[in-house]
């Protein structure tokens, strides 16, 4: 994860590319135990479509306060350009881009992995 939070800050706008020259393995960022739940869910987003496969790892993976400080920075529109949503003028980033969890309903959960 700290190769790809030192490169993030020359990316913090949309459209903002970076040469990556170390490699980087995405097979690290993931738990060791591969074990996950999995249901079929809706966007976190507006309109909450019922489309998305959810899964979630039984073991989390850990970042560090900087690492996370470095993905909220990150800003959803392009250098230069007012940010749409906010009046702020460009002082809104990448947060509470989430919606609070809603009832399981008639959903189904499934294991994977581990036990």
């Amino acid at each position: 994860m700290e190769k790809i939070a030192r490169l993030l800050p020359y990316v913090s706008h949309k459209g903002e590319v970076v040469e990556i020259t170390e490699p980087i393995d995405p097979s690290k960022l993931l738990p060791d135990d591969n074990g996950y739940w999995t249901y079929l869910g809706s966007l976190t987003t507006p309109p909450c479509n019922e489309s998305v496969t959810w899964i979630l790892f039984k073991k989390c993976i850990e970042v560090s306060h900087h690492q996370l400080n470095i993905f909220r920075n990150l800003r959803k529109f392009s250098r230069g350009e007012e940010c749409p949503c906010h009046e702020n003028h460009g002082a809104v980033r990448v947060i509470n881009n989430f919606r609070p969890p809603m009832p399981l309903g008639n959903r189904v959960l499934r294991e994977c992995g581990s036990f």
